[in-house]
């Protein structure tokens, strides 16, 4: 019984950590929210000190963890997190949130991304100013309805320059882990029609605005093509050159029915799947992981490897991709 609960007390204290940027110091900020000595936090940490009721209860509330998510032992009931973008005022912390995530994987010796697409990978958008500015700028209207940008035109200039500094940092953290991203032909879809409904709509301010957001799209499947090519993300900027994230990209004919990512970080693997368009949930529920992991390779086995082989495959998908995003250039160019 001791033992368990030793084991509950690390899995519990290994939950606060996946909460944690890898930049902070998680002994001297819970010594701080505990009001205990560093070497106590130690033994809390490795197990050794059993964590008060009250403890668990602050720490509970401060990091918002539920006791369910250590309980495995019941079939069938899975404990999720969700994260709720539903507040303009939340944006910002969205995505924060983000970067510490994918910092504390990137700074694990175990680690991997298993990622089944529906949509494009949010991180590839973040290596293009203008494509990066609309995703945001449509998220915060049309996801989130913020009463801010209600009567605006697309305008790149009322996107949080914070979040775009952010943004290029995510993107960093993505490429630096090994990942496997499961592609379907349409995959790219939701922001091809994102682009051609803010066209036919009139909420480019201008066709300029809307060739720069299309343009920066096929400049996106050009560099994804090269990358896929040769195994390996890297940082497009090339402030950070040492970046070089193996990268496995599979083309599935099996339709995806919603994003779902498999990460692993040294002890703890997480699921995050998305709902309601934009939010996530979140579970590292042991028995949902592995079911979840068997699924992805089953996808997996299904599709079909491009990245380092298969050059005609993979040319005729990233051609396809383009053809759909210039047939909606081409009407943007015509006035259509």
């Amino acid at each position: 019984m001791e033992e368990k609960r030793e084991l509950l007390q690390v899995k519990f204290m290994d939950l606060i950590r996946r909460r944690t940027g890898p930049g902070s110091s998680l002994v001297y900020e819970l010594s701080d929210l505990l009001n205990i000595s560093t070497d106590s936090v130690y033994r809390r940490l490795r197990g050794e000190t059993n964590l008060s009721f009250e403890e668990i209860a602050l720490l509970s509330k401060h990091y918002h963890i539920s006791m369910d998510m250590l309980n495995e032992s019941a079939p069938g009931l899975v404990a999720f997190q969700y994260s709720m973008l539903d507040k303009p005022e939340n944006f910002r912390r969205h995505w924060t949130s983000m970067l510490n995530d994918l910092q504390s994987i990137s700074a694990s010796e175990r680690k991997e991304i298993l990622y089944a697409a529906i949509d494009i990978p949010i991180f590839h958008h973040f290596n293009y100013p203008s494509l990066m500015a609309f995703k945001m700028f449509y998220w915060q209207r049309e996801v989130i309805n913020d009463p801010a940008l209600k009567d605006h035109h697309f305008n790149e200039e009322m996107v949080d320059e914070a979040v775009k500094e952010i943004a290029a940092d995510i993107y960093r953290a993505y490429a630096s882990i090994p990942s496997s991203e499961i592609w379907t032909d349409g995959t790219a879809n939701s922001t091809i029609k994102q682009i051609q409904f803010y066209h036919d709509s009139g909420r480019f301010a201008n066709n300029g605005d809307a060739i720069r957001v299309i343009d920066q799209l096929l400049e996106e499947m050009n560099n994804l093509e090269k990358q896929v090519e040769v195994g390996f993300k890297h940082d497009l900027t090339g402030e950070q050159p040492d970046i070089k994230g193996e990268y496995k990209f599979y083309v599935s004919d099996i339709e995806i029915g919603s994003n779902t990512v498999l990460t692993r970080r040294d002890q703890t693997d997480a699921i995050y799947m998305g709902f309601q368009t934009f939010n996530t949930i979140i579970t590292t529920n042991g028995r949902f992981c592995a079911d979840t992991e068997i699924w992805l390779h089953n996808l997996i086995k299904k599709s079909t490897l491009v990245s380092g082989v298969s050059p005609t495959q993979r040319y005729q998908f990233f051609q396809s991709q383009r053809n759909k995003i210039l047939k909606v250039k081409e009407r943007i160019l015509q006035g259509d």
